[in-house]
């Protein structure tokens, strides 16, 4: 039998063709949020925190240790009780530590930084330099603070992640999730399991935009999320279409705004045609925030066609031939080991005739 070792040197349990592939150089190093991608998809401006933590157990009452080195490490964003992450064990309470240096080109001109988290299951309390600068609770939802002020004016800064994760010990969204694996439940995925990092914004910023197609009218409703103050901010939406401004959108920033496409083009399975989309943010300082994603064109309903309840995708029925994929990995758990992985994994089930996952 094969044996496939990690980058720690442990043998993982069950491989996969991407687990050798995976070291502290390069976990997950592409930009996570491509749907808000600041400024633009092509060079986001952000600092990858994922690699190697410090890691140890704790307990409920323990301090939060700023300042003092942890027993042992782990590579983010793996779970602690995945192959990948170099731990392989779970515990109900750990505790992350690193440092960073904040480049200072992120704190000019007034900008504020903020430290994200894609997921950490359960309940998360981050300190930056000793200073609380977020609570969390919640395993499949992201998270993010703005840090600027609990910065020091140079040197490395210190993160520390202090979590909880009882798993199936209390009563909280875990879907297949336990402790004592059996059957047809699985293995705990605890810890950060997806990317850190951090990326300068203005003052006034957007913090994601929601776009939702509406077939019927040909048109796109774009509702933007923004951290600070949005009093007199306005948002500016355009579409593209091969490198062509296909529509555009201004108005009040707290507003919905509808952009109009004409003659749109539909997206489906067969025909995943999606339009580029760049959304900026004036806040009444003048100051701008800009963020690039795609989104596509597209209605689906349920309706009766020939007495007989169908989906319709575009207005056509469509009969939806389907995978359940659980989303977990032998080696990464809840986390792919590779985007190469996570599109594989995709593009496989399309070439075996499946039109949804």
């Amino acid at each position: 039998m094969t044996v496939t070792r990690t980058w720690s040197g442990t043998v993982a349990p069950l491989a996969t063709p991407w687990t050798a592939d995976v070291t502290p150089a390069n976990a997950l190093p592409d930009y996570p949020r491509p749907q808000c991608s600041r400024p633009s998809v092509a060079a986001p401006r952000w600092t990858n925190l994922n690699g190697l933590w410090q890691f140890q157990p704790s307990t409920a009452d323990a301090a939060v240790p700023v300042g003092q080195d942890l027993t042992g490490q782990i590579l983010v964003p793996f779970a602690p009780e995945s192959a990948l992450s170099g731990v392989m064990e779970h515990h109900g309470h750990m505790v992350y530590r690193r440092t960073v240096a904040v480049p200072a080109s992120y704190r000019t001109g007034g900008q504020r930084v903020r430290l994200n988290f894609g997921a950490v299951g359960y309940r998360a309390a981050v300190h930056v330099n000793g200073t609380q600068v977020a609570g969390h609770v919640g395993g499949y939802t992201s998270f993010s603070a703005d840090i600027t002020d609990a910065l020091t004016p140079s040197g490395p800064q210190e993160i520390v992640v202090v979590v909880h994760a009882p798993v199936d010990c209390e009563t909280i969204p875990v879907g297949k999730q336990r402790l004592t694996p059996f059957e047809v439940f699985y293995t705990a995925a605890s810890g950060i399991w997806q990317t850190v990092w951090l990326e300068p914004v203005p003052p006034v910023s957007l913090a994601s935009v929601t776009v939702t197609p509406d077939l019927a009218t040909s048109s796109f409703v774009v509702t933007a999320r923004i951290h600070g103050d949005a009093s007199g901010a306005v948002l500016s939406v355009t579409a593209h279409e091969g490198g062509t401004v296909v529509g555009g959108v201004s108005g009040s920033a707290t507003d919905p705004l509808r952009l109009r496409i004409p003659a749109p083009h539909r997206w489906s399975p067969d025909d995943p045609f999606r339009y580029a989309l760049t959304s900026t943010l004036t806040a009444a300082d003048g100051r701008t925030d800009t963020l690039e994603g795609a989104v596509g064109m597209r209605s689906i309903e349920v309706a009766e066609v020939a007495g007989v309840q169908r989906i319709m995708l575009n207005g056509e029925p469509i009969f939806l031939l389907s995978t359940l994929d659980q989303g977990y990995w032998p080696d990464g758990l809840y986390t792919a080991p590779t985007d190469d992985a996570l599109r594989f994994d995709l593009e496989r089930t399309k070439a075996l005739g499946f039109n949804t996952v």
